[in-house]
């Protein structure tokens, strides 16, 4: 299985690099899709360090980071999607769990996990995801993006991600994958 991430930033030159680094240690088959809403900051040359092992640069203005990551996700090609924002990172063997997991359940559409955060003055926590994040989700939103992968499939399904709900946009498309 491959996977499409997609990476949405816009003046992230600080974090990009971290998050760019902790994609190109995962071992597994994966296509990295930039979507840059026109940085004028150290974003660009640190894509061009990174061009080599990027499917797609997609540069140019958007109207907002879901738009960003819907124009991603339009590009992708795998089997699998996902999208890591500039300033998240993925732990080594991460995506690979995410396969495992989807061979083992052929059936499921989605598989997310525990996400650890990291805060501004260094302290640490991982959140956890219940055993059913479904029975809650419409309530509360339970799953972490940097941690839930899902079928391209599913993707094609339910369509893109909302732009009218800002920060909660992703919360909203797990409301609709359930």
């Amino acid at each position: 299985m491959r996977i499409s991430i997609v990476v949405p930033t816009k003046n992230s030159g600080p974090v990009l690099r971290r998050a760019l680094e902790s994609l190109l240690i995962q071992d597994v088959p994966l296509e990295i899709i930039i979507a840059d809403g026109g940085s004028t900051d150290e974003s660009a040359p640190i894509l061009r360090q990174f061009e080599p092992h990027v499917t797609w640069i997609l540069s140019g203005p958007d109207r907002n980071h879901y738009d960003a990551i819907n124009q991603g996700f339009e590009a992708a090609t795998g089997d699998l999607f996902g999208w890591l924002c500039a300033d998240d990172e993925l732990p080594a063997g991460a995506l690979a769990a995410a396969i495992r997991a989807f061979e083992q359940h052929p059936e499921s559409d989605v598989v997310t996990g525990a996400c650890e955060r990291v805060y501004a003055d260094g302290e640490r926590a991982i959140v956890n995801p219940p055993s059913d994040p479904w029975a809650f989700i419409t309530r509360k939103n339970v799953m972490e993006q940097p941690a839930t992968i899902w079928r391209a499939e599913l993707h094609r399904r339910i369509g893109p991600l909302s732009e009218e709900f800002g920060f909660s946009a992703d919360w909203e498309y797990w409301c609709r994958m359930r």
